[in-house]
């Protein structure tokens, strides 16, 4: 028993100096990456435009990546991002789900004009807020999430405002 506890304490010490030192952690926080001060790397909205007619509903296709710091912000697929979309103005969610094994995220919707919410264990967390989606039309996006430093930050964008 006294054994086990002791190696507890030695992998919690060696987590906590892992992510507190300025060189490469051992793979306890922030996948694999020390914690940096501060709020780490942005989570941004690259892109989101219609780009045609869809069938029958208003369809939605989404790409999204992670930017990694200490790869000179190289893009990697997200896979397993939480996506929480709400009518605007309605905090009650209107739906949801995740990424898939290609960092995709597709959706047939209702029009209407929605706020999409990005989560990702790990990641700053992005809200794109008043994003109008039209009768019929065909969306395309591209999101990247910011691996979080110390802090965690919600980055928020109005797209009504920004287009």
């Amino acid at each position: 028993m006294k054994l086990i506890l002791t190696r507890i304490f030695i992998f919690c010490l060696l987590g906590f100096l892992g992510c507190n030192s300025p060189k490469k952690s051992l793979g306890v926080c922030s996948l694999g990456y020390p914690l940096v001060k501060g709020f780490g790397t942005d989570s941004k909205l690259n892109s989101f435009t219609s780009t045609g007619m869809a069938t029958e509903a208003t369809m939605v296709d989404l790409k999204i990546t992670m930017l990694y710091p200490r790869e000179n912000q190289q893009e990697r697929l997200a896979v397993g991002v939480g996506i929480a979309i709400k009518k605007t103005g309605q905090e009650a969610l209107f739906v949801g789900g995740f990424s898939d094994v290609n960092g995709r995220f597709n959706i047939f919707m209702q029009p209407g004009i929605y706020d999409l919410e990005f989560t990702y264990g790990g990641c700053n967390t992005l809200v794109v807020k008043n994003v109008e989606l039209l009768f019929k039309k065909m969306y395309k996006g591209e999101i990247a999430l910011g691996i979080h430093g110390k802090e965690q930050k919600v980055f928020i964008r109005d797209f009504s405002k920004e287009g």
